[in-house]
């Protein structure tokens, strides 16, 4: 039966012969037609079908209309008639009986992405191969993250890279059984070889001051895991704001980078380095820690002593965690981990045939079974997370194995372990309460700082800093890569603490403090902190706290060459409190600065731009937002003027409040707790189901927020209350969302 007769008895407050007048009196002159704004045409009167299945916007409608920004302009309605528009809304769109609306949504059969993929080889192996680097980028689905399975396809150059992944993966564990010896080696720079000729040895090594000049030598790394660096260097300049710099490149990728102090020292670094016969080289750039230009002939120089790699042991390095007493062991096991669940017989049949026929054919011993093991990886079953289909317009709970997969691959981005798998096996997952002991127990564990970095930068929008946004090099010549690195670290650190520490996640909003290394430091204007090390930082400068001051969101939300309160108002609205904004319309971008406005500030220039009638409504909602982050320059630095003139970070919003600066402005953001946690809350639940919600999924979302404000907005309430929520634990029919 349909879902809609089901919502039938439940009548809408206001019938269409009422609300008709209303709509053509208020609101047809701008949303009517081919034309429409915001694509909401109200010429003919929305069914309520239309409107739940826009549940979204019209939620939106109904908050403008009560904040008597909609209709913009004369004529206006009286309260009265505005308050029968808000109640014909909200009965339309909320007055729902949820138990007979009540489905969990389908999840395409969800295939491994790339960092889940790399995950699952380590946790499954012990190796930390990476083998997905070759893989081609993952796409970002409607939900906003790339584990979006409805944007996962399997093209065929991925399937190739699937073949050659299994490959590499089985000839690093054959290797492995061999436990070749840890590789230390200690370089003199002048046993390298160099690209440049000009260079002359010095008692101690080589004095490199051009980024051309590059110091070489092929080194063969027996495995594919973790390393350690050290360069003993030093350094010296002549160019006011610029330190000498050393970089450290393996086959031609940046591994690490060290700022020079004057006096010989050794600087380290532990970097993941891929198995195999690497250039190993050394490179001189010129660190620029402040925006002062030096002459041309101003000197920079990186000198150069020795260099040593040393690998890190790891525990699981020798194969152990495949390897098994016999051939059917190995396989059983290794099948079953895989693919995540018991393996039938008749699977099992199959790939111990494979193990028997290599052997016939005159396979070695190792060789025999690594076919099986490269047959398990190429499978399906290890590729994609299936689950039960069930028939349509029915819903089936998920298995217990269906259930420890979606939370491992949710907290850990990764397969789960034995504790989750002995539980799925003794069907007790699904108690709520061993689910919450779960959750803390995952949170708590090093591999969730794959599910809080992931998930907070894509959220936040500062994954794509250095890919799609990238600061003017010429403008901003101090937010280099290490910069933008040592900006990355912090942040991810500073949303790792909060679920260590089972935090109230208000602090995303307002903290004290934050996590720094002696460059993102500098950054702030913050001097007692020295070395490349993070390490938690107290905040006397209450302007900073929070991701409203940090550099890695300031320079996300910028354009290369500016500030744009635009888009961090935008941001604000649509990233931190789900409100969203329509996308402009088309030639409207902000003038480049004329003859006239060139000695205009920004917000200045601003000011005239959102004159036009087409621009002031949504401007006036997002730029006073925006400009209370003003002070903060287009790379996260505090300043005090633009152009010369004083900065005015004042706002004034729709309601008549005002404020000026960060600090007002987060008292502001922390006033609407309720909007953000309910955000946050359906944020993190697209990125839990790896799907977009839907308006039948409003109900678990109210749920999780009621719940967070019950419960002080406590990290592990979130996640454990998403895990145990009905679209979490439960699959749809593919033609569910056509019901």
């Amino acid at each position: 039966m349909r879902i809609w007769l089901a919502l039938t008895a439940i009548p809408l407050l206001a019938a269409p012969k009422d609300i008709q007048p209303l709509l053509a009196a208020y609101c047809i002159k701008c949303h009517a037609g081919a034309s429409a704004q915001a694509n909401l045409d109200l010429g003919t009167l929305p069914s309520r079908e239309a409107m739940l299945a826009n549940r979204k916007m019209w939620l939106k409608v109904m908050d403008r209309v009560k904040a008597q920004e909609m209709p913009p302009a004369q004529p206006l309605p009286s309260p009265e008639e505005r308050e029968f528009i808000v109640r014909w809304i909200d009965s339309a769109v909320n007055r729902l009986d949820w138990s007979k609306v009540k489905q969990p949504g389908h999840v395409t059969i969800p295939r491994l992405n790339r960092s889940e993929y790399d995950n699952t080889i380590r946790d499954l192996t012990g190796l930390d191969i990476r083998p997905a680097r070759t893989f081609p980028e993952d796409t970002f689905g409607e939900s906003g993250f790339n584990n979006d399975r409805e944007g996962l396809f399997t093209s065929p150059l991925l399937a190739e890279k699937y073949l050659a992944s299994a490959t590499e993966v089985v000839d690093q564990l054959k290797a492995a059984r061999a436990n070749p010896p840890l590789l230390t080696r200690k370089i003199e720079v002048e046993t390298m070889l160099l690209t440049e000729t000009g260079l002359r040895p010095t008692k101690y090594g080589y004095d490199v001051g051009a980024v051309q000049n590059t110091l070489y030598q092929y080194v063969r790394f027996p495995r594919s895991g973790e390393y350690k660096v050290r360069v003993r260097a030093w350094g010296q300049s002549q160019r006011a704001g610029t330190l000498a710099g050393a970089a450290v490149r393996v086959a031609g990728e940046l591994k690490a980078q060290f700022v020079m102090g004057a006096e010989p020292e050794v600087h380290e670094a532990a970097v993941h380095i891929p198995a195999g016969n690497h250039r190993f080289s050394l490179h001189f750039y010129p660190a620029v820690i402040e925006d002062k230009k030096g002459k041309p002939a101003d000197r920079v120089t990186t000198s150069f002593d020795y260099a040593e790699i040393e690998e890190i042991p790891n525990p699981h390095g020798d194969g152990a965690l495949v390897f098994r007493k016999t051939p059917a062991e190995t396989i059983a096991t290794f099948a079953s981990r895989a693919w995540r669940r018991p393996v039938a017989k008749e699977e099992l049949a199959y790939l111990k045939g494979l193990h028997r026929k290599a052997l016939e054919r005159g396979d070695s011993a190792d060789d025999a079974i690594g076919l099986p093991l490269e047959a398990v990886l190429v499978s399906p079953n290890f590729l994609f997370r299936a689950e039960n289909n069930p028939k349509p317009g029915a819903a089936v709970k998920l298995d217990g194995y269906q259930l420890a997969s979606r939370l491992s691959y949710f907290l850990w981005m990764s397969m789960p372990d034995a504790e989750l798998t002995n539980l799925a096996a003794s069907r007790k997952l699904h108690d709520p309460e061993t689910l919450e002991r779960q959750v803390r127990r995952m949170l708590a564990d090093p591999r969730a700082r794959a599910f809080t970095s992931t998930f907070f930068s894509q959220w936040l929008g500062y994954r794509e800093l250095g890919k799609s946004i990238v600061p003017d090099r010429g403008l901003f010549p101090t937010f280099n890569d290490a910069m933008r690195e040592s900006a990355f670290r912090e942040a991810n650190e500073f949303f790792a603490s909060l679920l260590a520490e089972d935090a109230p996640l208000t602090r995303l909003i307002d903290a004290n403090y934050t996590y720094l290394d002696e460059a993102i430091a500098r950054h702030y204007g913050i001097d007692d902190v020295k070395g490349a090390s993070l390490r938690r930082v107290s905040l006397a400068d209450s302007n900073r706290g929070g991701i409203l001051g940090m550099a890695a969101v300031l320079a996300a939300t910028s354009t290369p060459v500016r500030t744009s309160p635009v888009i961090r108002g935008k941001w604000i609205m649509n990233t931190l409190l789900g409100e969203e904004i329509p996308p402009p319309p088309a030639a409207l971008d902000l003038p480049a600065p004329t003859a006239e406005t060139k000695s205009l500030t920004l917000r200045q220039r601003m000011e005239l731009h959102r004159k036009a009638p087409q621009c002031a409504g949504c401007h006036h909602r997002m730029d006073p937002l925006g400009f209370g982050l003003e002070n903060f320059d287009a790379i996260g630095r505090w300043r005090v003027h633009d152009n010369g003139q004083p900065v005015d970070s004042r706002g004034q919003l729709n309601t008549g409040e005002s404020f000026e600066g960060p600090v007002e402005l987060k008292r502001i953001l922390l006033a609407r707790e309720k909007d953000f946690v309910r955000n946050l809350s359906a944020r993190m639940l697209r990125f839990a189901l790896g799907r977009e919600l839907r308006y039948y999924d409003q109900d678990a979302v109210e749920r999780i927020a009621a719940a967070m404000s019950r419960k002080g907005s406590r990290a592990t309430v979130l996640v454990s209350e998403i895990v145990k929520s009905f679209p979490f634990q439960y699959q749809g029919s593919p033609k569910a969302e056509e019901e």
